[in-house]
């Protein structure tokens, strides 16, 4: 069907529309604002306000050089992604509002209804020869559907908020310059889309959305159109090689664990495939059918499929049809074409079939293809109850049944949206909805045993304790059930069983499978130390805690563990030689190594030596009573009454 000849809508009215998918967007949203922070919001803010958990954010506004020169993520263990964008948002925040989640999910409200607002009226000015009811009605579609909830209701995703939001805005500026011929917006277009690109890769699919729209919508003007689309290509590869040379600084180190997607780290491209059907399988699935919202899939909640699975022949046939139907559309640059290439387009790239995704699969993957989605829902209802949409200059009549579908899917998806927001108010909140139908997630497992883990050290002893201990617990060992190579849940599970059950057998194997996965894993070595120490097998304790000590120098506790055992073994030279690598090593901590060798040389009836190091160490900590009076017994022992009366004289100041 060939394009309508476009005429121009009233500005009044979708400026009013615009102003009401403003407000239903906060109505949809505006109980998530009272939530505080959930999943991962530590990585882009600091969460913790007493003790600021984000060195970077905690400096405010201070900070935004080296945001602008420093990865999105960077650790002792990993260096990924370059967001700045994203980073110095949370920090203008933080300068402003101090450490505040209600703000935090305002403004990703705000980013949402706004980005709503300028899809309908970037899609009005696409479809401006059709009744403004369908860019409206894909407007609400996208606005209501609960699969972007994760996107708003997640302080962390507003990467995704501003890569969106950019890559529309720099959509607008390109096809402004493609009508006009002018080049400022398309410099202001470069600049807008390299700033979303800066904000999530996820942007980059603007590079194949901006040619698609400018076709489809725009003038018969190929040259513009290129010069349109090799600027945006051209400006961010430059920029990029800049960035990534000059810039940043070290590798990127981004560990990619099988949990997280098996395919990192085993099977070939052509394996993929079926693992590709099935992913798009799951996201028209939930798209249609939004119902068991996760925070998190990953492995074996989304199975690698391969071609036994029944999804995987029927996803295939439907996108088979779908993308037939979509070119046989394509040269009369009919609106549904339009929306199922933007939608499998992009949905290309999360598929897993090119590049593995974290997570498998995640509902904020489908956040940009959603609007083609949406695109071709809005037609297809249109189509089926026969509106005549495609001509606004022809009569229009809305049709009481259309109403009532339209109402209906609009109705659900809000109440759906509505009802998911609560469940974002925190990290156990969330974790303890969607565990139940997250049954066969190693990840989801761990991380909810992770989230309650710390808590245990803090809480009394009581009957609630003990139920989060075994909460705790079980999810845990459903987590290994899952998958038994999971490191750091080897190690949690045996903390587990050491420190609330001192059941030191059951946590042994744990800690060594965690040691023999990650021969590097000090914590891990420590705790396999303590249970030999424990269970009485003292030569493997020494063998752990020296791994300890050599992989970790800075590891006061395996110094004071190992100091005890030799002490116990009667190997006195050893307990003084490793203190004295303590005193070089951590001089902060020199007294405890002082008192350490004292001691040894005192049971070695050395009392010359095991009163210089005495002396050494209250050096250190002068306001340690009982270390003063000690030193005096010792000289009032070997008949010094002088220096003995000194001490006895300054332990009486320190105890009044």
């Amino acid at each position: 069907m060939a394009k309508p000849k476009h005429t121009p809508i009233a500005k009044k009215q979708f400026w009013l529309i615009a102003a009401g998918i403003f407000v239903f967007v906060f109505l949809l949203y505006g109980n998530s604002i009272k939530n505080k922070y959930a999943m991962d919001d530590e990585i882009v803010t600091v969460t913790t306000p007493k003790r600021p958990n984000n060195d970077r954010i905690s400096k405010g506004i201070k900070a935004l050089p080296e945001i602008f020169s420093s990865r999105h993520v960077e650790t002792s263990k990993q260096r990924y992604e370059y967001r700045p964008m994203v980073l110095a948002t949370f920090a203008i925040e933080y300068e402003l509002f101090g450490a505040n989640p209600h703000v935090n999910h305002f403004f990703n409200v705000l980013l949402y209804a706004l980005t709503c607002v300028l899809l309908f009226l970037l899609l009005a000015k696409f479809l401006s020869a059709y009744h403004v009811i369908f860019p409206l009605l894909i407007s609400l579609l996208f606005a209501a559907h609960p699969m972007h909830t994760e996107v708003v209701d997640n302080i962390k995703s507003r990467d995704e908020l501003l890569a969106l939001f950019g890559g529309l805005c720099a959509l607008w500026l390109y096809f402004s310059y493609q009508q006009s011929g002018k080049w400022l917006p398309l410099l202001v277009g470069m600049i807008v889309f390299l700033l979303a690109v800066m904000s999530k890769k996820s942007a980059l699919a603007f590079i194949g959305i901006v040619p698609l729209s400018l076709w489809f919508f725009g003038e018969k003007n190929w040259k513009r159109t290129l010069v349109a689309t090799l600027s945006m290509l051209v400006f961010f590869v430059v920029v990029a090689l800049f960035i990534s040379k000059l810039v940043l600084t070290g590798d990127v180190v981004r560990e990619a664990l099988y949990f997280e997607n098996p395919l990192f780290v085993e099977g070939s491209f052509l394996e993929r495939i079926p693992v590709a059907f099935y992913t798009a399988w799951f996201y028209l699935k939930m798209l249609i059918f939004p119902h068991q919202l996760s925070f998190y899939y990953g492995y074996n909640e989304i199975p690698i499929a391969g071609w036994s699975h029944w999804q995987v022949w029927l996803s295939a046939l439907i996108y088979i049809a779908l993308a037939i139907f979509a070119f046989k559309l394509l040269r009369k640059k009919h609106i549904a074409a339009y929306g199922l290439l933007l939608y499998m387009g992009v949905l290309l790239a999360y598929s897993n079939l090119l590049i593995p995704a974290i997570g498998i699969v995640a509902e904020r993957f489908a956040y940009t293809f959603s609007i083609g989605f949406c695109i071709v829902l809005a037609w297809g209802l249109l189509k089926i109850f026969r509106i005549n949409f495609e001509d606004k200059t022809k009569s229009f009549k809305l049709k009481p049944m259309f109403i009532t579908a339209s109402v209906a899917i609009l109705g659900l998806y809000s109440y759906k949206t509505i009802a998911r927001n609560p469940i974002w108010k925190d990290h156990l909140t969330l974790y303890r909805h969607d565990i139940k139908h997250l049954e066969k997630s190693a990840k989801a497992h761990a991380l909810i045993g992770g989230t309650l883990f710390p808590k245990l050290f803090s809480i009394p002893n009581n009957n609630e304790k003990q139920k989060l201990i075994e909460e705790t617990k079980y999810h845990f060992e459903k987590a290994l059930e899952i998958y038994p190579d999971y490191i750091v849940t080897n190690n949690n599970l045996g903390t587990v069983y050491f420190t609330f059950y001192a059941d030191f057998k059951s946590a042994k194997p744990y800690f060594k499978r965690a040691v023999k996965l990650d021969p590097h894993y000090v914590e891990a070595h420590y705790n396999l130390g303590y249970t030999y120490e424990k269970l009485g097998q003292l030569d493997s304790a020494i063998f752990h805690f020296e791994k300890t000590v050599a992989l970790d120098t800075s590891n006061l506790r395996s110094y004071m563990r190992l100091n005890n055992i030799y002490f116990s073994q009667k190997k006195y030279k050893k307990a003084i030689q490793l203190s004295k690598q303590g005193i070089e090593i951590l001089p902060q901590n020199s007294h405890n190594f002082h008192t350490n060798i004292a001691n040894a040389y005192s049971v070695q009836n050395d009392t010359l030596n095991a009163l210089r190091h005495f002396i050494h160490a209250f050096e250190k900590t002068p306001d340690d009573y009982n270390l003063c009076v000690h030193i005096g017994k010792i000289y009032h022992n070997m008949g010094d009454k002088t220096m003995a009366g000194n001490y006895f004289q300054i332990a009486e100041t320190l105890r009044n």
